[in-house]
């Protein structure tokens, strides 16, 4: 029998309340590198302040980029995320092409810098960071933010389904092969270099802001424009060289010379105004609708 005054030996029965340690697992976290801005000011700052701030960056820095995974922005004061006034970015993030991955796949992470892969929000960029070939394979998703091949690129970037580039294609080096799929843009369309192939694809132009159309006096092949707002300005000569749809949206080319081509070709272009159009066709040229010209029209073959 324990004396009265002994504790009771550890491990034996007693009514003593044992403690508890809980263990829980954090989730692992990526600290962001950007630059915390004062809201009212605009003037940087080393750290957030007690008020509304601002988080900008660009390319991997920015927060847009870091939030398109799992990770969050925490913190004190004016750094916790809830309590962000806003975010500012220098256009959609940015993810380059490195062909470091062990195919040519889109979907390969080891392709793009950092090894991550590039989301909707992203403009893909292609440029001497690596002259390797590309493909958009089935493994892919069927947006991305933007889409530039740069100075220095020497590849092909091929489709193997159809495209939206919800912001710009830039195309200044390297060869774009549609592939026979089709390719919607809703930002400017410049094209001021490098080689654009078709084989039978189609563009359509859809964007609700006012938008540029600069083909490089390359031809283009079937071209929709089924824009919502704003207009689509062409700034150089245009060659059709397929269908030309107009189904919505406003239009100015009145400026420069359009030269329909192509075989058995039909054209829709009510409610747009051409400026000089010549038609260079063969087959059978259908004109469904009214075709306003304000200019001179020059039939060389029809």
């Amino acid at each position: 029998m324990a004396k009265a005054d002994e504790q009771p030996k550890r491990g034996s029965n007693s009514s003593t309340g044992k403690a508890e340690l809980k263990i829980d697992t954090l989730e692992a976290r990526i600290l962001l590198s950007a630059t915390w801005v004062e809201a009212d000011t605009g003037q940087e700052s080393d750290d957030a302040t007690s008020g509304d701030d601002v988080f900008q960056g660009d390319a991997q820095d920015d927060i847009a980029f870091g939030l398109d995974g799992n990770d969050q922005l925490f913190g004190d004061l004016g750094d916790n995320y809830s309590n962000i006034e806003s975010i500012e970015t220098a256009g959609n993030p940015t993810v380059t092409w490195d062909g470091e991955g062990a195919t040519d796949d889109f979907s390969d992470a080891q392709n793009w810098s950092e090894d991550q892969l590039p989301g909707e929000d992203h403009t893909i960029v292609f440029d001497a960071t690596s002259g390797d070939n590309a493909e958009l394979d089935l493994g892919y998703q069927d947006t991305v933010g933007g889409l530039h091949l740069d100075d220095g690129y020497t590849g092909t970037l091929s489709l193997s389904h159809d495209l939206t580039i919800d912001g710009d294609l830039v195309l200044d080096a390297g060869t774009l092969d549609l592939n026979g799929y089709d390719l919607v843009v809703t930002g400017d369309f410049i094209l001021s270099g490098g080689s654009l192939r078709h084989d039978s694809g189609g563009i359509e132009f859809q964007g609700s802001g006012d938008q540029i159309l600069d083909s490089g006096s390359t031809a283009l092949d079937d071209i929709t424009i089924n824009k919502s707002g704003g207009t689509l300005t062409v700034t150089d000569d245009l060659e059709v060289s397929g269908n030309f749809t107009h189904v919505a949206g406003t239009v100015d080319i009145s400026g420069v010379s359009v030269e329909f081509q192509g075989y058995n070709t039909t054209i829709d272009a009510d409610d747009i105004v051409f400026g000089d159009l010549t038609f260079n066709t063969s087959g059978t040229t259908t004109i469904d609708g009214d075709l306003a010209i304000d200019g001179s029209l020059t039939i060389e073959t029809l």
